[in-house]
């Protein structure tokens, strides 16, 4: 690390395995994506526990130029007693100079 930050904690020991599924699209100038993972992991001397991820988008316009990006992801983790989970819709605009 490069600096310490007294506000964010960082496992010394982080060990996860599980299956992974990607798969994508392209229909002209669409592309349409789909991701998703699921993982059973251990940190540190604390409780073993489980997480997912996923990950959908669609992109319009021409691949390495300009696209648009509708994109929905979601996390969740559960370790012990602790239960996290994040949730997003962006939209991005992706531009080449």
């Amino acid at each position: 690390f490069s600096r310490q930050d007294t506000s964010y904690w960082s496992p010394g020991s982080f060990r996860s395995v599980g299956p992974r599924f990607e798969a994508a699209k392209t229909f002209d100038n669409l592309v349409a994506s789909f991701g998703y993972n699921y993982a059973f992991f251990r940190e540190d001397g604390f409780d073993p526990g489980d997480g997912d991820y996923l990950s959908a988008s669609l992109a319009y316009g021409k691949r390495g130029k300009d696209q648009i990006i509708l994109q929905y992801e979601r996390g969740s983790s559960q370790q012990g007693n602790s239960l996290w989970w994040s949730e997003a819709v962006l939209l991005r605009l992706q531009a080449s100079l």
